[in-house]
């Protein structure tokens, strides 16, 4: 099974992201998202982003106050769509769609 990459996330919560708009920074965690920007295998791509995710969770510096609706809607003759409610949106895995 292919799971969303997270890679969009990276601006939101680096030090001095683009998106960065709670100004939140944790330079450990920059640093392991940084490399996670860089590194090609997935298995150590998704190691390195459970390692920024530990190191943020212990700061918490968002609490969500809800969870938006993301809903998927397409043609049933497309297989392979899957929903991903990041900022990237359902478009991730377009090279897994085949047609029916």
């Amino acid at each position: 099974m292919t799971l969303p990459d997270p890679a969009g996330f990276v601006p939101t919560w680096s030090c001095g992201g683009l998106q960065n708009y709670l100004n939140y920074c944790n330079r450990a965690a920059t640093k392991l998202l940084d490399q996670s920007n860089v590194e090609l295998d997935p298995v150590k791509r998704a190691k390195l982003f459970q390692q920024a995710d530990a190191l943020m969770a212990k700061d918490v510096p968002s609490i969500p106050l809800y969870s938006r609706p993301n809903p998927l809607i397409y043609k049933s003759n497309i297989v392979g769509m899957k929903n991903n409610p990041s900022n990237v949106g359902f478009t991730w895995n377009v090279e897994e769609w085949k047609w029916k």
